[in-house]
């Protein structure tokens, strides 16, 4: 259990860092002198849009704070749909013997 949570916790984290790259890279497209800054010629609307993304999105800023609940949330719930899958598997199986080894 503690190795899917680390597996989730992760890809969780990864996709974050992933997407974040995604949008330095359309940023740093808009920086035309390369100097890490933006002057006035280089703040299109299309720079403006982008800058917006990165700097107001909280949900991949609390990403990091909330990987870890998210991982075992859905680890404890697949865990869960598996055990009641195998109970129901048992309990049918089971019950098809009980029927089988009655006298007639």
């Amino acid at each position: 259990m503690i190795l899917s949570v680390g597996i989730l916790w992760y890809s969780h984290i990864h996709s974050i860092n992933t997407y974040e790259a995604e949008l330095e890279r359309q940023l740093d497209a808009f920086d035309l002198d390369g100097d890490g800054s933006f002057s006035q010629s280089e703040r299109t609307p299309e720079a403006e849009r982008i800058m917006g993304m990165i700097t107001g999105d909280t949900g991949r800023s609390f990403g990091l704070i909330a990987a870890g609940p998210i991982a075992v949330f859905y680890t404890i719930n697949w865990f869960l749909a598996l055990w009641g899958v195998k109970h129901c598997w048992l309990t049918l199986k089971s019950s098809r013997l009980k029927i089988q080894q009655r006298p007639n």
